[in-house]
């Protein structure tokens, strides 16, 4: 008998933390309005908003009333391999959230430190939340206007009529609300917007509070003694006192995310316009079906590029800063936009699984003889001319001997890889390893307007297809005047996001492929002498301790 309670306790205490647990991790609208975000302090010094409906939606699941249904492959795929007793205990689990409003839950804490962090989410039926957490959690109590249950692991579930709170202790929770009582986050111009927004995640770093104590103008002071010019750093102390938000949002089968900086206002900082907008003719030096490629424009800030000159000074009259210069170099001179290009497409399209089989030897050659790069900046002519001038001279003080190929540019050959070539190309300094033209300018309406952007697509893979993912994608980051932004999006497929990648893991086939890939991954490093074995001289261990006198007591 005393068995049988010891397990159900420790089968509720799994659930319930489950139950947290799921509330956490799961991530479409907050529908539970201005409850929830009135919930959180204004003192609050890092608030996360997930929303678990949107992604079980993305997932291709529902939500029913905060319960949550699966949809019909991930049901088979269970009852498959853990028979229907399975399925029926799993479906019976994810009606514990029966009540609870799925679609914004928030995370929180006024503590620099994470500490007292709280979760909060609104509830739509007080007693079948209550019912539930009476079931698998147990200790239910009544305390000063709460049902609370005490988790077993620690921390308390507390309820009253509209509203489901985690913490520590019931004290942190009620701190909390009386906090929230005399001044809440919907007073604090654009954070609230974040939190409320139709994200599947939402995050707020709340500086003024993180930094309690110490002003702009002190920050300013301490960078303007390190010597940063006055107006940068004004700006860069001007953080102290914004918000630092993010968030992320599905939307069949793309993902999108956003980051930004609002100051007391509401508004945003336009820290992007440290560098200047891309000009697009530096995509015609980048290969034509490149599938990476990250371009920037020049930096526009006086004072960085002021400061950034000094230090490039500073270093060309030190005998041991040469190679620190070199670098300094290509950015105090950078008078255009600047890119890189990387077509991988003969290796995205290869035979994945004979990657587990190569050494790394014949890994690394492979990559490289398959990948065609480019590397281009804009500079004067004359920078680029004396540029091209460093890189012939280094090489053949290296025994090289770089050969012309056109005016102002050369090739050297790089033993059983490829030729490199460096010079100028187009007006741009120019490093690659193919003779042809680039041309990708197919993507300059993608890098148009922008400030810096890294892109990237992907073909479907064919070992990838046999194993369900049969979809390609496609993805931006880039910065824009106000803004970090991202959007990732499946190609070839109609499904969800998390749809496309999770439904192929239902099929048993599928998993059994996977793990005789990873099998045979497992055997070469084996077969090569794993790098995680080593030799252990016990005999000088042994001899060390025998050196050490024995102490007297």
């Amino acid at each position: 008998m005393k068995l049988k309670k010891l397990a159900f306790r420790a089968l509720g205490g799994l659930m319930s933390v489950a139950l947290v647990a799921c509330m956490l991790t799961s991530c479409s609208k907050s529908g539970s309005g201005d409850k929830l975000v009135e919930s959180v302090p204004a003192s609050a010094c890092f608030v996360m908003k997930f929303n678990p409906k949107q992604v079980v939606e993305n997932m291709g699941c529902s939500v029913d009333n905060g319960k949550i249904v699966l949809s019909e492959k991930i049901s088979n795929a269970i009852k498959t391999q853990a028979g229907a007793p399975a399925l029926s205990a799993v479906n019976n689990f994810l009606t514990y959230t029966e009540g609870i409003n799925l679609d914004a839950v928030v995370l929180f804490t006024t503590s620099d430190r994470g500490r007292d962090m709280a979760l909060a989410t609104t509830i739509s039926d007080a007693e079948t939340v209550k019912k539930h957490l009476k079931e698998i959690v147990g200790n239910e109590k009544e305390k000063d206007g709460f049902t609370v249950y005490d988790i077993e692991d620690g921390g308390v579930i507390a309820v009253n009529d509209d509203m489901l709170w985690v913490a520590e202790k019931l004290s942190v929770i009620q701190k909390y609300i009386e906090d929230a009582a005399s001044g809440n986050i919907s007073s604090l111009a654009g954070v609230a917007d974040v939190i409320a927004a139709d994200n599947a995640l939402a995050f707020v770093a709340l500086m003024p509070n993180i930094v309690d104590g110490h002003t702009a103008k002190e920050a300013e002071e301490e960078l303007l003694k390190e010597g940063v010019p006055a107006g940068l750093a004004a700006d860069l102390a001007s953080v102290v006192d914004c918000y630092v938000c993010a968030s992320v949002k599905l939307n069949g089968n793309a993902a999108d995310g956003e980051a930004y900086i609002l100051d007391k206002d509401g508004k945003r900082k336009e820290f992007g316009k440290i560098v200047n907008v891309i000009d697009t003719d530096v995509l015609k030096n980048i290969p034509a079906d490149a599938n990476v490629v990250a371009a920037t424009g020049n930096i526009a800030d006086e004072e960085i590029k002021g400061l950034i000159a000094q230090k490039y000074n500073e270093l060309k009259s030190d005998p041991y800063g040469a190679d620190a210069a070199l670098g300094f170099g290509f950015l105090a001179e950078l008078d255009g936009p600047a890119a890189i290009g990387f077509d991988m497409s003969s290796l995205i399209n290869c035979d994945l699984s004979q990657f587990f089989t190569m050494s790394e030897n014949e890994l690394s050659k492979m990559v490289l003889t398959n990948l065609k790069f480019a590397l281009t900046a804009h500079y004067p002519a004359d920078v680029v001319n004396r540029f091209s001038e460093y890189v012939c001279s280094t090489l053949q003080s290296q025994g090289e001997a770089p050969e012309a190929v056109a005016d102002g540019f050369h090739k050297v050959a790089v033993p059983d890889l490829f030729d490199m070539y460096f010079g100028n190309k187009n007006g741009y300094f120019t490093i690659t390893n193919y003779n042809g033209e680039g041309d990708c300018t197919a993507l300059a309406d993608k890098f148009a307007g922008k400030r810096a952007v890294i892109y990237s697509r992907s073909d479907v893979n064919p070992t990838l297809a046999e194993l369900g993912w049969n979809f390609g994608s496609e993805g931006m980051i880039w910065l824009e005047d106000d803004a970090i932004k991202s959007h990732i999006e499946l190609t070839g497929t109609d499904a969800n996001y998390l749809q496309a990648i999770i439904e192929p893991l239902t099929d048993p086939a599928n998993i059994e492929k996977l793990m005789s890939m990873f099998s045979s991954l497992d055997k070469r490093v084996y077969d090569s002498g794993s790098e995680y074995e080593f030799d252990y001289d016990y005999d000088s261990v042994y001899e060390d301790q025998e050196a050490i006198p024995e102490l007297e007591y």
